[in-house]
């Protein structure tokens, strides 16, 4: 079931005495699965933000159409059972974090109880400040907090504009449990961000968007098997493996060259090779004649973030 469906999504800005026409958001076209994280990646000024803004109701598309569980985003159905946290949240400092979202629930006019509110700040793990004045937060305690208000209201969807920006690699890793676990209450995230490699850890499926247009979409295992350079081999082997493979070439056994290879192995025991896809294949075949024991053979994966580079180069040409 979809959860979110955008289709030939554009956005247009207007600007200056002369209006001149700044396309935000061009022909773009994906849909979030019920129950899954989908990463909304690229870099800044790509269009990200316009979309979720779209899909919250804070801002009319030029042309196409976004919903949430099918009732137009924007409708009063769809933002009654959407939570979001925007890039920069705004917050009454002189309020205790538990004030705030005390605030918010009344303001939302949530059927919430204190119990669930209790809930709520447990999920986000905020128990331990809580009660202090928010001016005091870090960016950190302030992203969680902004998260915790998102969760008001029982959510079915959660729409996140950068929720780790800006945070330090401890309270990132604790953001990133948090959302894995709302997956496992089977709330859908649709999170927007530019630090692919945090993204890469938590995401079910992706979508690389540069320009305003989605230019690369598919699960992350697609992605990186689809860019991949190397091929990896690791066998179980003695320390003479190397000199076995020269030896093989110089016989004309093994047509690649071992110098074309790279070899490393930690104990002189397990062996990783890697190389270009017909050289390892070659290796391959010699080492199971020879019946040495093959741990692994698989594609030398890309990182997201080489993916998406690689990507945008093939939009260029």
């Amino acid at each position: 079931m979809k959860a979110i469906e955008v289709k030939n999504l554009n956005k247009v800005y207007r600007s200056g005495f002369i209006p001149i026409k700044n396309l935000a958001v061009k022909d773009l076209t994906f849909s979030v699965e019920a129950g899954e994280i989908y990463g909304l990646l690229g870099p800044n000024g790509a269009g990200k933000t316009t979309t979720m803004k779209i899909l919250v109701g804070l801002l009319n598309p030029s042309r196409g159409s976004a919903s949430i569980l099918s009732h137009p985003a924007g409708s009063i159905k769809a933002r009654s059972i959407t939570g979001f946290l925007p890039e920069n949240p705004v917050f009454y400092n002189y309020l205790s974090g538990k004030e705030f979202l005390q605030l918010i629930q009344t303001l939302s006019a949530s059927s919430g109880t204190g119990q669930e509110l209790d809930q709520i700040i447990k999920t986000t793990k905020i128990e331990k400040y809580v009660n202090s004045p928010i001016r005091s937060y870090s960016k950190g305690m302030l992203q969680r907090l902004g998260l915790a208000q998102a969760l008001i209201g029982s959510p079915q969807i959660l729409i996140l504009d950068e929720p780790l920006s800006g945070v330090d690699p401890m309270g990132r890793a604790e953001i990133k449990e948090i959302l894995r676990q709302l997956k496992k209450q089977e709330i859908t995230l649709l999170i927007c961000s530019h630090i692919l490699p945090d993204i890469e850890e938590i995401a079910d499926r992706v979508g690389l968007i540069n320009q305003g247009q989605l230019i690369l979409e598919d699960t992350l295992l697609s992605i990186t098997a689809k860019y991949h350079k190397t091929f990896s081999l690791i066998v179980q082997a003695d320390p003479q493996l190397p000199r076995f493979l020269e030896h093989s070439h110089n016989k004309n056994n093994l047509a690649v060259s071992p110098q074309k290879l790279s070899l490393s192995s930690s104990d002189k025991k397990i062996w990783k090779i890697e190389g270009e896809k017909q050289d390892i294949e070659q290796v391959l075949t010699l080492l199971v004649e020879k019946k040495y024991k093959i741990n692994y053979y698989a594609p030398s994966l890309s990182t997201l973030e080489q993916c998406f580079l690689k990507s945008i180069e093939n939009e260029k040409d």
